[in-house]
């Protein structure tokens, strides 16, 4: 995998082979990713910014190879959190030193790592030099520049004036950890997370169709209370299956509990800014409800987009008052906010100073709050 941006791998087993993942992008999150007999489970060509997490390497000579450009580094910024090196020769190998170039360049963390039966956590190219010793779980490790702020004087036309400055270091040393709230941690000390449910085993007559409900999805009719007596009909065992398409919400919808929602490639719930119930900015609503004050139970909201059509200021598009009856039981899994500013300029005049002006002159209220979570809560 080589160039582009802004992505996400998760739940994928990597078999042997000199490289399981040949690694390289701007922006990537990856999460549990298991790699069996791998002479070199990761690669990392080049990146900005990468996030590893819930990683397993069993039987490698190396866990993660940064070694790509020598000196002159080509990775960014990369973490490696919750993870477990089982029978590694070298977990990471790097080339990271006070020479290397860009200054900035091969920044690395280690969060709750454990190395088994690994000698080497980390070891340093091309000198083989053990800058990490294996064989232990290992709490916080950095290597990169760290800066340290204090307040400096200076004298400016007879006067001694003051202001902010840093000193900055290049380590690569045990660092103090994070810290991390116990509630949100497994028995292990990882965050806890779950994957997106893909209900395999559910029949194919238990995912129930909101076209085929009756639902228009067409950006334009009004869908609310087709889709609110949807999501009512919808009993425990079936899936409330959004077809693709964009359905215009004019009240607030109540998610009955327990539920679980699939979207088709992301369908776009769109609240409508023009409704008396989401245009006053003194006065907001919400535009969807999970749950009633202290109420605990389950819902699965997943793949879906909840958008405004148009400037929203009234609306609140999320009021979430459910706590989870189990862990990761009550979530968004790939559901997301998204927010529109809709403007009717033509193409000539969006060219013309004129609708610039505009913009830069007007103020303009989008939404008033994505979502606004009670206590007690989970998401």
């Amino acid at each position: 995998m080589d160039n582009g941006s802004a992505l996400y791998l998760e739940d994928l087993i990597f078999n042997g082979g000199s490289v399981g993942f040949f690694s390289g992008n701007q922006q990537f999150t990856c999460r549990n990713l298991t790699f069996n007999n791998c002479q070199t489970a990761i690669y990392q060509n080049w990146n900005w910014l990468f996030a590893y997490k819930d990683i397993v390497i069993n039987n490698a000579k190396i866990g993660i190879d940064l070694t790509q450009g020598g000196d002159v580094i080509t990775t960014g910024s990369i973490s490696l959190q919750d993870a477990v090196m089982n029978n590694v020769e070298i977990g990471v190998l790097t080339t990271f030193s006070t020479n290397s170039t860009p200054v900035s360049a091969g920044t690395f963390l280690l969060d709750n790592v454990n190395f088994v039966n690994t000698p080497v956590a980390v070891q340093l190219s091309p000198s083989n030099a053990t800058l990490l010793e294996g064989n232990q779980r290992v709490a916080s490790w950095a290597q990169g520049r760290v800066y340290t702020a204090y307040e400096s004087t200076y004298e400016e036309n007879n006067l001694t004036c003051y202001g902010p400055a840093a000193r900055y270091a290049r380590v690569q040393q045990v660092a103090d950890p994070a810290p991390k709230s116990p509630s949100l941690l497994t028995p292990d000390g990882s965050f806890f997370t779950r994957s997106r449910p893909q209900y395999e085993g559910v029949p194919v007559e238990n995912f129930k169709s909101i076209k085929t409900f009756g639902c228009a999805g067409d950006g334009v009719s009004d869908d609310t209370a087709c889709v609110q007596s949807f999501l009512n009909s919808i009993t425990p065992d079936q899936i409330a299956y959004i077809d693709y398409g964009a359905y215009v919400i004019r009240d607030t919808i109540n998610f009955p509990i327990p539920i679980k929602v699939q979207g088709e490639l992301w369908p776009y719930f769109m609240v409508d800014g023009t409704a008396p119930k989401f245009s006053d900015k003194n006065n907001p609503q919400p535009a969807f409800r999970v749950g009633e004050p202290g109420q605990v139970g389950d819902i699965e909201l997943v793949e879906l987009i909840f958008q405004t059509l148009g400037p929203a200021p009234g609306a609140i598009m999320m009021e979430w008052n459910l706590a989870q009856s189990s862990p990761g039981s009550a979530g968004k899994l790939f559901a997301l906010f998204k927010h529109q500013l809709l403007l009717n300029f033509t193409r000539r005049n969006v060219r013309c100073p004129l609708a610039h002006w505009w913009y830069q002159r007007h103020s303009i209220t989008i939404i008033q709050l994505c979502q606004n979570t009670q206590r007690p809560h989970s998401t």
